[in-house]
């Protein structure tokens, strides 16, 4: 039985992981550009849309051996670490889909902080904390059959 709420996946490698309980919320911040000129004798100035920019997705996951698993942890920061690998084939980085219920977002892996949290005998961490942001143009993003 799949219990996930949401999924990233690299749309080069087809590589995915996959979250249960968070995260608690995302945010999506889309920038717009616009020049503003000075008009003698006017009280504001005149403002003149330009382009839009970037979307970016900010999202915090953990990932922790009590809901997914060992290999699942095992996998967080080689997945993150590929995320920035140049492919030969495409000479970019692979871009990522993040999947959330019906909310879907692709863009590039714009920045990462990780931290391991709780420890076993081993020393191995039973748990990743990832902060995470991916940049697109914004065409991406939206809502999704499932």
């Amino acid at each position: 039985m799949d219990v996930s709420l949401g999924k990233i996946k690299n749309a080069e490698t087809g590589e995915t992981l996959t979250f249960q309980m968070n995260p608690g919320s995302y945010r999506v911040d889309h920038s717009l550009d616009y020049k503003t000129n000075s008009v003698l004798g006017s009280a504001a100035p005149v403002v003149s849309y330009r382009s839009g920019g970037p979307a970016v997705l900010s999202f915090n996951l953990v990932f922790d051996v009590d809901l997914g698993g060992k290999d699942l942890v095992k996998k967080v920061l080689p997945f993150f670490k590929g995320a920035q690998t140049v492919q030969a084939s495409t000479r970019s980085v692979s871009a990522l889909e993040f999947r959330m219920g019906t909310f879907q977002f692709t863009g590039y892996l714009r920045r990462y902080r990780y931290s391991a949290e709780r420890f076993d005998s081993k020393a191995d961490p039973m748990a990743i904390a990832v902060e995470a942001e991916l940049i697109s143009d914004g065409s991406f993003e939206g809502e999704s059959a499932s």
